[in-house]
């Protein structure tokens, strides 16, 4: 098909099929788009052809749409199955629709058509005159305007309607007449045979060219569903996609069917699925017409786990498995590969073998697959319990026992829907309870299904009620509480009761004890409450030693790192290592909450990331939501802005899908606003205040922190100082470094400048001698950073530069390039007030380059004011080639150059080493070059002077 010709034409279909949720569609709305231009001048017949459900009905409306664009008349009729068997019928009603008096036609042409169609008695007319009878019909009424006629279901089209219209589909060129049509596959070829597809009607449409409308693709899919069904639980979502395999309707009416409260598991088992009529009848109609004894080894392929026909083959020794088959396979329906391995042509064939069977036709296929899988005890187990009516404890048992393996093989759905299944066979409330306890703690914890979650925890409780308040139950409610509403008091008091419950017992080894305290630690970091703290330092020297390290870890890296000796932080390094070579995503997950406040997240950060690709390929939300957390953070500490920024975005997709409130907030109300308030958008601050308005309603006061953090930064980067400081002091009042508070190591450096610059020195200064009391350098690089910077900005002049200098050359600082560049902005701006004009611009070209890399341009204009106030302004300089150097990367150039070693920059331009050699690893790329040896030869085939005879010592320019 041609490209538009008419380029206003072009941009208003652009905006028709933009206004369209096409889903996987896109493709087919240009393709249609582009038939239409032509066919408005030049005439056209095409024809969408694809299984049921993909779409077709609905690429007609945007067809319709489209035509109106070019003014055209639309005619619809949509082919009936009652009218397959009636001549013409289909044409009778389109001469109606058309509305175009017959006594325009030639005598001939309109004498054969009114035959045609029961308006005048004769022999039966010739086809052929038929077909040009409705061609002028169609000319005429197309005479003022371009007519498109939309034919829906055209399958199901009469025989001699059908070939009419395929002769006048070859006779449309030169015409204004553009005919559409969609129907199922196999009824459409492009000459004069017609395929004909098993389960359709035998009528085609010769002459059209077809257009396959096949299924979604997996994101076009889950899009779709993410459109229409935003709160299906993952679940019942992962179960559509798997049923519908991308087909458009099934995927529509298999959620409409499930609703949002999806409560139970047993409609997500892969064997009893709940397929509407409209969708499964197509494929229903198909096996009906199979011999019985195919079908009934259909049925036993559809429920056996794989395709793997070698066990039927040898099992059942009064049936020829492969002899039986036949017919379906000549049907289309399957293929059989190396005379073992069955492939169904669509998974929702399958679907509809099952679920149209009967119960008793399915319990019967379930107990002849039991007796046949005696060597594989788990799937036997599993077929014994679909075949089972009664309770039944053995086969409960081996359903615990099933999904106890499932779970170390990492299928944790399938082990919940065993268990569902194990409680529903237990003849005793109490098992009944535990295993669907069981469940709700598993999908609360491990899968992150909430909603299932939630609603075996109700039939727990009506089945016992006890069993919802063991250590197991609680964790799971807990859970709950804490990722939904994030009600910290409620689920605080619910484990607290449950740990009182549990004994006297502490013992390290106590599984379930441990998990407990991991989430007792989470709510107190959550609610921030000194109450909440005390009493889990309490709970855990209860437990027997030893205390698992990482829990202990946790404990104290998270809760008081400024009471701890500096002997744990060489354990937390040695936690790191270890996580490097860890399996296990909780290990990572919880390893990476020591290192938040520690500023080691980036030797976290391969193991995160190993959690997030795990998650992407289907792994549990939970994980994958904490991974993303804490990969965000190291972003944000890293500089690498953009990825958080996606990252971010990923983390509250996914939580939305899963009813996780409190990452949402968090990612959507912290770590965004956090970069996006320090790039200029000051409407982000508007997000950080409604995440603290719902965490002020479920006390949780982590929200609170993070709420004023953003503040504090979004009012310094825009010099409201006052205002700074009043945010930074709401979480570390000056002079204080609050027990349980961690998040006050983050706003170290803007209590002290925000003070600093309100005129508070003495406030200033007490918050310096709190960092230097608590020994706040032994932390991290970051923080030996901080504390140096800040006792500069409460020095004296003389002690300040060499603090200042001191920060700046902290080994570690370049891993967090956002603080290092506020510091090289503060040094810069001593320097200038000190009349150290040339040091000044290095520091302040130094803090601009770092802004710009970040995007920070709030920070960027104040070292942009600040050079100005030098004397030189921030502007980029050309090398006089296609690279472009900054007036700081040229100084630094040209010292390299002249033969300065990268020590002796430093010495000159008060920077680091590290600084320096990190600067020449960026411009050797521009200048196209790889070694220093080349960097005079290319400054200078640039017209750059490189002779430093003319310079001051501290290189100004």
């Amino acid at each position: 098909m041609r490209h538009f010709t008419d380029t206003g034409q072009a941009a208003d279909m652009e905006r028709v099929l933009r206004r369209r949720d096409l889903f996987g569609r896109e493709r087919a709305g240009i393709d249609l788009s582009r038939f239409l231009t032509r066919a408005a001048s030049d005439g056209g017949a095409l024809a969408l052809v694809g299984p049921p459900g993909t779409g077709k009905s609905a690429l007609l409306d945007v067809a319709a749409d489209l035509t109106a664009v070019i003014g055209a008349r639309v005619v619809r009729l949509l082919a009936s199955a009652r009218e397959v068997d009636a001549a013409y019928a289909t044409l009778d009603r389109l001469v109606a629709l058309l509305s175009t008096p017959l006594e325009c036609l030639p005598a001939d042409q309109r004498r054969a058509l009114e035959v045609a169609l029961g308006l005048a008695s004769g022999s039966e007319p010739a086809q052929i005159v038929v077909a040009n009878a409705v061609r002028s019909l169609l000319e005429a009424a197309a005479s003022s305007q371009p007519v498109l006629v939309l034919l829906d279901d055209a399958h199901l089209v009469d025989p001699p309607s059908a070939l009419t219209l395929g002769l006048v589909a070859r006779r449309l060129c030169g015409s204004r007449v553009m005919l559409l049509a969609a129907g199922r596959n196999g009824n459409w070829v492009d000459g004069n045979r017609c395929v004909e597809d098993a389960g359709t009607s035998s009528s085609c449409l010769p002459g059209f060219s077809p257009y396959e409308v096949g299924s979604l693709d997996d994101k076009a899919a889950s899009d779709l569903l993410e459109s229409r069904f935003p709160e299906l639980a993952a679940p019942a979502r992962d179960h559509v996609l798997a049923q519908a395999q991308g087909n458009p309707l099934a995927l529509i009416e298999l959620s409409s069917q499930l609703g949002l409260t999806q409560e139970g598991v047993e409609q997500f088992r892969p064997d009893a699925p709940a397929l509407p009529d409209k969708i499964a009848g197509p494929f229903v109609e198909q096996t009906r017409r199979l011999p019985a004894r195919t079908r009934e080894v259909l049925l036993l392929a559809a429920l056996q786990q794989g395709g793997d026909l070698s066990q039927l083959c040898s099992t059942l020794a009064d049936i020829d498995v492969l002899d039986a088959l036949a017919p379906a396979e000549r049907a289309g329906l399957i293929t059989v590969r190396q005379n073992r391995y069955l492939l169904f042509r669509h998974r929702l064939l399958r679907s509809s073998l099952i679920a149209f069977s009967s119960a008793i036709e399915v319990r019967r296929a379930h107990r002849l697959l039991a007796d046949i899988s005696v060597e594989q005890p788990h799937q036997r187990t599993w077929h014994l319990a679909q075949a089972t009516t009664a309770p039944d404890e053995h086969i409960a048992r081996a359903l615990d026992a099933a999904s106890v393996s499932s779970m170390a093989r990492g299928e944790a759905r399938r082990a919940v829907s065993m268990l569902v299944r194990a409680a529903e066979l237990s003849p005793a409330r109490s098992a009944r309870g535990r295993r669907l306890v069981e469940g709700a703690y598993i999908c609360a914890v491990v899968t992150g299904e909430l909603s299932q979650a939630s609603s075996l925890l109700s039939s727990a409780r009506e089945a016992e009620p006890a069993s919802v308040r063991t250590l197991r139950g609680a964790i799971a409610a807990v859970n709950l509480l804490l990722n939904t509403r994030c009600d910290v008091e409620s689920a605080h008091r619910l484990l607290m009761d449950a740990l009182r419950g549990h004994g006297d017992s502490y013992g390290s080894d106590d599984e379930d004890l441990i998990d407990a305290l991991y989430t007792l630690f989470m709510i107190c970091w959550y609610s921030g409450s000194l109450i909440h703290w005390d009493l889990f330092r309490d709970v855990l020297t209860r437990v027997r030693p030893p205390v698992p390290v990482l829990l202990e870890l946790a404990s104290k890296c998270v809760g008081s790192p400024l009471e701890q000796p500096t002997t744990l932080w060489d354990e937390l390094d040695a936690a790191t290592v270890a996580m490097h070579t860890a399996t296990d995503p909780a290990q990572i997950i919880r390893t990476a909450i020591c290192c938040i406040y520690t500023d080691r997240t980036h030797a976290c950060r391969e193991g995160l990331w190993r959690v997030i690709h795990a998650g992407r390929e289907g792994g549990v939300a939970a994980v994958s939501l904490s991974a993303i957390t804490s990969s965000c953070v190291d972003d944000w500490l890293s500089g690498h802005w953009d990825e958080a920024l996606e990252l971010a975005a990923e983390g509250v997709q996914l939580s939305k899908a899963h009813g996780y409130q409190r990452f949402t907030h968090m990612l959507d109300g912290y770590i965004r606003p956090l970069i996006l308030v320090n790039r200029g958008e000051d409407s982000a601050v508007d997000a950080a205040e409604a995440m603290d308005a719902w965490g002020e309603k479920q006390h949780v006061g982590m929200f609170f922190g993070f709420a004023h953090h953003v503040r504090a930064l979004n009012a310094i980067a825009t010099d409201d100082f006052p205002a700074a400081y009043r945010h930074a002091c709401a979480i570390s009042p000056p002079g204080e470094l609050p027990r349980y508070t961690p998040h006050a190591l983050w706003m170290l450096l803007d209590v002290v400048e925000s003070a600093v610059m309100n005129g508070l020195m003495d406030e200033a200064q007490a918050h310096v001698n709190a960092m230097t009391k608590a020994d706040v350098s032994a932390i991290s690089p970051r923080l030996a950073m901080t504390v140096a910077a800040c006792s500069a900005l409460t020095a004296d002049p003389i002690e300040a530069q060499h603090l200042f200098q001191e920060a700046i050359c902290t080994p570690g600082a370049e891993r967090t390039p956002f603080d290092l560049a506020r510091i090289h902005l503060l040094f810069g701006k001593f320097l200038r007030r000190n009349h150290s004009i040339p040091e000044s611009r290095a520091q302040l070209l130094e803090a601009l380059d770092i802004f710009d890399h970040l995007g920070a341009q709030p920070w960027a204009r104040k070292a942009r004011g600040e050079l100005r106030a030098t004397g030189l302004a921030g502007e980029m300089i050309s090398t006089g080639g296609s690279a472009h150097l900054t007036r700081h990367e040229l100084e630094i150039a040209r010292l390299a150059a002249a033969g300065l070693s990268n020590r002796d920059i430093a010495k000159r331009l008060f920077l680091s080493d590290r600084t320096v050699g990190a600067r020449l690893y960026r411009i050797f790329p521009k200048l196209g070059i790889t070694s220093r040896a080349a960097l005079r030869d290319a400054l200078v085939a640039s017209g750059i002077d490189v002779s430093l005879e003319h310079e001051s010592p501290t290189g100004e320019l």
